[in-house]
């Protein structure tokens, strides 16, 4: 973002601008001016990540005042910050202030909102949004892959920030120098993509597809499926939507923009076929796949089991066909995604006798059932134990899917023991194969001991 006072009047016109030296506040009249010393200031929201020479804004929540680190972001090298209470200024060490500009308004999240706005109604380059119940985060990730590949100067967002603080400082740090830029979107309650989305306002979106995640809030697969369309609500008719092809609630919607289709079935037109799942000496497991992909076709390895990563593989390549990225480009990133911080992620675990197979996030019961098909391939020498905690915000429906969880078990096979951990995942305790040893708690402290016991030999541990 460009930090100007000419900027900052256009976007803020409330504002009140000042520039705190260690002696004294000097205001931002009329005819006046601030730039920032570089030409375009990255934001920072969060006091444990603020870069030098930065905008910091501080936001309130129910259980933190971003107000209170200022002298946090200013010993980090914030040059301005976006306040709205002003006692904050006397209560910073003096020393530390070096004509910082300082913009002082009534609703530090509006402003926020409101210089994303400004700022995205300056950019000329693509930006592309992702959403879906499952894989927003591992098709983001892999898109990164393929721009890293393609050597695309690109912004790609953070982790999984997806809410509108996160979406907004993912446009307030997109460069005009970036050619491209991907954000994640994620919802819960209905009425919330919209919301997203007209800030964004993305030229190429994709739903990766629609499952039971966040029933309580979105009303169930119809109330899903109709939120996440939502995404293309600002579209334009040159825009283009991505779908999951093999999905009909999707699939058989009307769209008044250019649709284009992934899956497996034969009428998308990115597909994969012949999928093979075989595992190395060391029990680790690749997935081998044809894509296709509008008339080239290519045979591609990736690392990990889950199937999951290969939906995702052609959401991602489909996005990089719009981007007018070559396919051997596309290969080359596709192969090379070596996975995402807690999606099914695997780490040695010490002593060398085992391994951990992280998949910490939200589940839901496709996430769930994808995990445990995926463990339930996976070989190597010893037992095999899942710690399994509460699926939540299902709606009605929270027993009958946490229940589900013991069959997809008995489906997959090949677990040896399982940690249900929290009221509702202990309603699987009465559907998980009688051979397979379950352990019930209440608390993930109170699964420790019990987890302990089970890797006293070698064992993979989901």
């Amino acid at each position: 973002m460009h930090l100007s006072s000419t900027f900052l009047a256009r976007a803020l016109p409330n504002a009140q601008l000042l520039i705190k030296h260690p002696a004294r506040i000097d205001q931002v009249c009329d005819g006046a001016s601030w730039q920032a010393k570089d030409d375009q200031v990255p934001v920072a929201f969060d006091s444990r990540d603020v870069p030098a020479q930065s905008l910091f804004i501080a936001l309130k929540g129910n259980t933190f005042d971003g107000h209170n680190f200022i002298e946090a972001a200013l010993e980090k090298g914030a040059c301005a910050f976006l306040i709205s209470d002003t006692t904050v200024l006397d209560k910073v060490p003096a020393a530390l202030w070096r004509g910082n500009l300082v913009i002082v308004v009534e609703d530090t999240l509006a402003a926020f909102i409101a210089l994303a706005r400004a700022w995205r109604a300056q950019l000329t380059m693509p930006i592309v949004a992702i959403t879906g119940s499952v894989g927003k985060t591992t098709t983001k990730e892999m898109v990164r892959s393929i721009l890293q590949a393609a050597k695309l100067p690109a912004l790609v967002s953070l982790k999984n920030q997806n809410t509108v603080v996160g979406i907004c400082a993912t446009i307030l740090n997109i460069k005009t120098e970036h050619q491209v830029a991907v954000c994640e979107v994620g919802i819960s309650l209905q009425g919330e993509m919209a919301e997203r989305i007209e800030i964004l306002r993305p030229t190429i979106a994709v739903i990766t597809n629609v499952g039971h995640a966040h029933g309580k809030g979105l009303g169930g697969l119809i109330g899903v499926a109709h939120e996440k369309r939502q995404i293309f609500k600002y579209f334009e008719p040159h825009h283009v939507g991505i779908i999951n092809g093999d999905q009909p609630m999707l699939r058989d919607a009307y769209y008044a923009h250019p649709i284009a289709k992934c899956g497996f079935k034969t009428n998308n037109q990115v597909q994969a076929r012949k999928v093979v799942v075989s595992a190395g000496v060391d029990g680790q497991l690749n997935i081998r796949f044809m894509l296709k992909w509008y008339g080239k076709r290519a045979d591609i390895t990736l690392h990990g089991g889950h199937q999951g990563y290969v939906a995702n593989a052609l959401s991602a390549s489909t996005i990089a066909y719009f981007l007018n990225i070559p396919f051997e480009q596309v290969i080359a990133g596709i192969e090379s995604y070596q996975g995402f911080e807690g999606r099914f992620q695997v780490h040695a675990l010490k002593g060398g006798n085992g391994r951990l197979i992280s998949d910490c996030y939200n589940a839901n019961p496709e996430s769930m059932r994808a995990a445990i098909e995926a463990f339930g391939q996976m070989t190597g020498p010893g037992k095999k134990v899942a710690v399994i905690g509460d699926m939540l915000e299902l709606g009605d429906k929270e027993v009958f899917w946490n229940r589900q969880v013991g069959r997809m078990i008995a489906k997959a096979g090949g677990i040896d023991e399982v940690i249900l951990v929290g009221p509702l995942a202990a309603a699987a305790r009465n559907t998980v194969p009688f051979k397979t040893k379950v352990t019930v708690v209440p608390t993930w402290q109170e699964a420790i001991k019990p987890l302990e016991q089970m890797l006293a030999g070698a064992a993979f541990v989901l």
